[in-house]
């Protein structure tokens, strides 16, 4: 066998011929315009649903050069890019600038004209309301297509990553403090020696910047008249965003709640609020879903997780005629929690029962005790129990019940107001999820609305907002609702 060198030349490529070669081309081979929507079903969905169901005399009445200024930037060349851009997973506006010069698709959709970040940002924060008009029409338009039924929603919320600083987070008598510790730090720094003096200008022009941000917000406090012991905790870079704990991170950031529906995991609602907490957003999404349905689905059903659970939930579920199915948490039910001496009898190991709308309660001895008028304590209103001594005085029970037995002093239960007021409601909310449909409905849930979190967040990489403000993020997760959709649209669009 002849050994062949593989550093040097030698005679191999007299052993073979092959085409020209050159990297230096002068031309690109051009795809048409028609190829591009016929190879991607996502540009197709984009391009025909602007065309055809947006108008964009939306668009055109916030815009005043008709006669006089330079010509705007199109509004359906704008929805089409971000839709796209969304789609594929850029979010950033200086990314999508970036895009519309390289991606053949995003060319296509701008018209062959790279859009500045600055022109997308405008459009963004110019436009929330009318976005939001185009999520609803998408949505009626899905709904027309046969996609989305409205026969079975699931309602959740995730939290998303703002676009500020934990270094910047505090309330009021925290910055009033820290203010002092700047200014301390900048008087300390200007007697300073031993540094070089420009190391010790930069250092005191970064202090000073900070304590611009600080006097800013403290003189919007003062002006607006707040509480000096408030314990909201506000960020100085974004105002609206709270710290939020989501699987062990504490961040600065915003929950977004989102509403989809069961036949191919369709939003069908979407909101975001810097409340922590999930059950004051359950009857906002709610009407949210109700909104955008148009048309009436009187059979309906609702679905949420235990974090949505209240008796205010289940009683405008009631009063309103929602087919809700939403599981008790841990934690809830209104009753006194279990002391942490074992074998203790507490409120918790009662009945509570309703007859003929009076309140009763059956201790663990056997005992039916009705309610009295409710009592206020440390915040909380209760209704109070009583349980005579002269049935306590002969039960078994006594010992475990009452810590000292004294003649003459019944044994008392407090039970939250509220708990007692839905009892009814709860009961029937259990009973509901223990039946056999029940239980196959809520084991749906996770199917339906964690896909779509996954897919955002995880496959798509939607992990931070890149605006700053309430609105502006609201509008934001709308943009990214609509995208997911659109992928949707072009998975499915054409078998209907």
């Amino acid at each position: 066998m002849k050994n062949i060198n593989i550093f040097s030349k030698g005679d191999i490529d007299m052993q073979a011929r092959y085409h020209d070669y050159t990297p230096d081309q002068t031309y690109f081979i051009q795809i048409s315009p028609g190829e591009i929507r016929t190879n991607n079903p996502l540009v197709k969905a984009i391009d025909d649903f602007v065309d055809t169901h947006v108008s964009l005399a939306l668009f055109s009445e916030k815009r005043g050069n008709a006669y006089i200024g330079a010509p705007a930037v199109h509004a359906g060349m704008m929805l089409k890019v971000l839709f796209y851009c969304y789609a594929a997973g850029t979010y950033s506006s200086r990314e999508i600038e970036r895009r519309t010069g390289w991606d053949q698709n995003a060319i296509y959709l701008s018209g062959n004209r790279q859009v500045d970040h600055s022109t997308i940002c405008r459009f963004i924060e110019k436009y929330p309301v009318e976005l939001r008009h185009v999520f609803t029409l998408m949505v009626y338009v899905l709904r027309k297509m046969g996609l989305v039924s409205y026969e079975l929603v699931a309602i959740d919320g995730s939290k998303i990553q703002g676009y500020g600083s934990k270094e910047f987070t505090g309330n009021i008598s925290e910055f009033r403090e820290r203010k002092k510790s700047i200014e301390k730090k900048i008087d300390r720094l200007m007697k300073e020696t031993c540094q070089s003096r420009d190391r010790i200008e930069r250092k005191i022009e970064r202090c000073r910047c900070n304590l611009e941000k600080i006097n800013s917000f403290l003189s919007d406090v003062d002006r607006s008249n707040a509480p000096e012991d408030t314990h909201t905790r506000v960020n100085l870079t974004d105002r609206d965003a709270r710290l939020v704990k989501d699987n062990g991170r504490i961040y600065l950031g915003y929950n977004c709640q989102t509403a989809a529906d069961a036949d191919h995991d369709i939003i069908v609602g979407c909101q975001v609020t810097n409340n922590a907490s999930e059950r004051p957003q359950l009857v906002p999404m709610i009407n949210e879903v109700k909104k955008h349905q148009m048309e009436s689905q009187p059979d309906m059903k609702i679905v949420a997780d235990a974090g949505y659970f209240s008796s205010e939930n289940i009683e405008y579920a009631e009063k309103h005629s929602i087919n809700l199915y939403l599981p008790e948490g841990k934690n809830e039910g209104g009753l006194q929690k279990k002391r942490k001496t074992a074998g203790r009898i507490t409120s918790k190991d009662c009945v509570l029962t309703t007859d003929n709308g009076t309140k009763q309660l059956l201790c663990p001895g056997g005992y039916t005790a009705q309610t009295v008028d409710p009592v206020h304590d440390h915040g909380n209103y209760f209704y109070r129990f009583y349980v005579p001594t002269s049935y306590c005085q002969y039960c078994e029970k006594r010992n475990r019940c009452h810590r000292t037995f004294r003649p003459g002093k019944s044994k008392r239960f407090n039970v939250k107001r509220e708990y007692c007021d839905s009892q009814l409601a709860r009961q029937c909310m259990r009973e509901k999820l223990t039946k056999p449909e029940g239980k196959k409905i809520y084991n749906r849930r996770s199917c339906i609305i964690e896909h779509v979190f996954g897919e955002i967040k995880e496959y798509k990489k939607f992990r931070r907002f890149y605006h700053r403000g309430l609105e502006k993020v609201n509008t934001l997760w709308t943009l990214v609702c609509i995208a997911y959709n659109f992928r949707k649209l072009s998975r499915y669009g054409d078998t209907v």
